[in-house]
């Protein structure tokens, strides 16, 4: 069997991850992460079928490298529960989450979004993490949760953290932790009963709690859920389509001819280049990949943006590392895949929507106007900085 001795928590690999997982991919389907005494998967076959198969590739252990069975760690709800505790608040998560419900929320983020747009238009050369795909969740993931007041500037850190803290105490776990106690506070006091708005989502699941849905504990941990995991993951997947579009022109021309390609666009680019980028499992049995049997009770890392990447399965229209919009992303796991699929997906996929409606109806030339800054985390991977320059039509 393989085995990896680089640390792929390490700020050389995490500032250059691609270059990371081509290595991984050439080295086999399983390999021996040393450092961590723990399995790593980079292929696509293999990272997919392991997603899918809930039942021998466990999250209930947490998915970050902390084994929380042994540790006595709380859980995450969905994300880290399986069957048949999962079942309950997935359900209510699918129907306020579904795109039915989402729906009355359409037109206010599409103006979100174009007032966004219409303000860095003004300004022509803008970093477009700060001026469009930080601000847009920012602005309307805590409306829709019916979260109010101030304070939400702590929301970014506050996610970063939380992703920060599935990977091992190294230096990016202990510097987003400070601070993040008054964070924490902060945003548990906005997700009681009394201050969330009746009419958001947050509000619905209260209600589904009281009708016996779910347990009313388990409805507190449901809303801050969505407004961690919804935050940090769009911003990056909304960067990750802004670079994308600003260093492709010949793609940015081909979606302004043709704006019903605006949904490949957005599932191309977190395909290219995913937000959440790796995830533990622990295996419950042993499970036997290509000429490798990983054994009971063990992490496995599996790695979504290689998976993403691998040639053996992308290698058409184009090669994988080119962002083309000819291709059918189809089957791309950056929303995980199997029962742990994101289950705020829609939210992600209306707020992409909206701001390349913005785009498409207001910008001429979107291009790239210095180098691009990646965001340093743990577990989710994307942009701190992407200078761009637009121009309107």
């Amino acid at each position: 069997m393989p085995i990896c001795d680089d640390d792929p928590f390490a700020t050389d690999v995490l500032l250059d991850p691609h270059a990371f997982y081509s290595k991984v991919r050439e080295m086999g389907d399983v390999i021996w992460l040393s450092r961590y005494r723990a399995y790593m998967i980079g292929r696509y076959a293999p990272v997919r079928n392991a997603l899918e198969d809930w039942q021998r590739f466990s999250s209930s252990a947490g998915v970050g490298i902390e084994d929380f069975e042994t540790t006595g760690h709380d859980r995450s709800l969905t994300l880290e529960e399986d069957p048949p505790f999962h079942d309950a608040s997935r359900a209510v998560f699918s129907h306020v989450l579904s795109p039915r419900s989402l729906q009355k929320l359409r037109d206010s983020w599409f103006d979100t979004a174009d007032g966004l747009v219409q303000s860095a238009l003004h300004i022509g050369t803008v970093d477009a993490v700060a001026a469009l795909a930080q601000p847009l969740p920012v602005a309307v993931i805590p409306q829709a949760l019916g979260v109010g007041g101030s304070g939400q500037e702590c929301l970014i850190p506050y996610a970063d953290y939380m992703f920060n803290s599935f990977g091992p105490e190294n230096d990016l776990r202990r510097a987003s932790s400070v601070g993040q106690e008054d964070r924490a506070a902060w945003v548990t006091a906005q997700l009681e009963l009394n201050k969330l708005a009746e009419s958001g989502i947050g509000g619905d699941i209260w209600a589904a709690s009281q009708r016996g849905l779910v347990d009313p504990d388990d409805a507190h941990l449901m809303v801050r859920a969505l407004l961690a995991a919804g935050m940090d993951t769009t911003v990056h997947g909304l960067g990750s389509l802004l670079y994308a579009l600003a260093s492709h022109p010949r793609q940015w021309e081909a979606l302004r001819r043709d704006p019903a390609l605006a949904s490949v666009a957005f599932d191309e680019a977190i395909r290219w280049e995913s937000p959440v980028h790796r995830f533990f499992r622990k295996t419950r049995e042993p499970v036997r990949i290509g000429d490798v049997t990983i054994p009971a009770n063990v992490k496995v890392l599996l790695l979504f943006a290689s998976a993403n990447r691998d040639a053996r399965r992308w290698s058409e229209p184009s090669e994988p590392e080119a962002f083309d919009l000819a291709r059918n992303p189809a089957g791309h796991v950056a929303f995980g895949m199997g029962i742990h699929q994101c289950v705020g997906q829609h939210v992600a996929r209306l707020e992409a929507s909206a701001l390349l409606h913005a785009m498409v109806t207001r910008v001429r030339s979107i291009e790239m106007a210095g180098d691009v800054t990646r965001n340093l985390n743990n577990s989710v991977g994307g942009w701190a900085s992407i200078p761009i320059q637009i121009t309107g039509c």
